[in-house]
């Protein structure tokens, strides 16, 4: 049953990526003018990330930012495309959360680190009209303290093996 729900997964997620393909094939095509971009590089202070497991073998998970209450601070990567006036079933989003100590001033995550830190990722499924998530295992993430109100993060995480989020931004309160 494991294998199973692995495959699935492993399918949808395949799926997903050449649906996705094909919506950024057709907004191409209408040189940029179907469509808005946005993305957000943000952290929340003394918060913490609530993290709901599906499947047998926990390929799935739907989370919430829990705000105020915590000794962590959680970051957060939002791109989304709205083309819902080109496409009905398409739209294209990346999603990245995390979190790390609030003590810290800077951090370096790999491998098992990444799992420690609760790293999550997922892709925007246009058809089903929400986004994906599941635990990420494998990239880099760092960041280092700017002040109380901005970090320089970058990162390097696969959200799929179609799809990585490759960026150095600052994340600001």
């Amino acid at each position: 049953m494991k294998n199973t729900t692995s495959i699935l997964v492993l399918i949808a997620t395949a799926l997903m990526a050449l649906a996705l393909q094909a919506c950024k094939k057709e907004k191409d095509s209408l040189n940029g003018e179907c469509g808005v971009e946005e993305r957000t590089y943000q952290f929340f202070p003394t918060s913490h990330l609530s993290l709901q497991y599906y499947g047998v073998d926990s390929a799935l998970v739907s989370s919430e930012i829990i705000k105020g209450t915590g000794d962590k601070l959680v970051f957060q990567y939002l791109r989304t495309v709205d083309e819902s006036a080109c496409c009905a079933d398409c739209g294209d989003g990346d999603w990245v959360l995390f979190e790390v100590d609030k003590s810290l001033i800077s951090f370096d995550f790999e491998a098992e680190d990444l799992e420690k830190s609760n790293l999550i990722g997922g892709i925007y499924f246009g058809f089903g009209g929400h986004f994906i998530m599941q635990p990420i295992h494998t990239g880099k993430v760092k960041g280092i303290k700017l002040s109380e109100q901005e970090w320089q993060v970058e990162m390097d995480i696969p959200l799929t093996e179609f799809r990585t989020v490759k960026l150095n931004k600052r994340f600001k309160l």
